[in-house]
């Protein structure tokens, strides 16, 4: 798993699929408490979420 701050305020987590509930809350842990998913898309075997705050 990867989680990057693309711009201010913009987050975007590269998992691999399927991402287990123990990877979950480790992305919860790398994110500000207040940021939201506001996109997601599957490619093939990886998890693409933008997330902002």
């Amino acid at each position: 798993m990867q989680v990057t701050e693309e711009q201010p305020g913009v987050f975007v987590a590269v998992l691999d699929m399927p991402p287990t509930p123990s990877e979950m809350a480790q992305l919860a842990g790398m994110l500000p408490a207040d940021a939201f998913c506001v996109d997601a898309e599957q490619d093939d075997d990886t998890l693409y979420m933008m997330w902002e705050r």
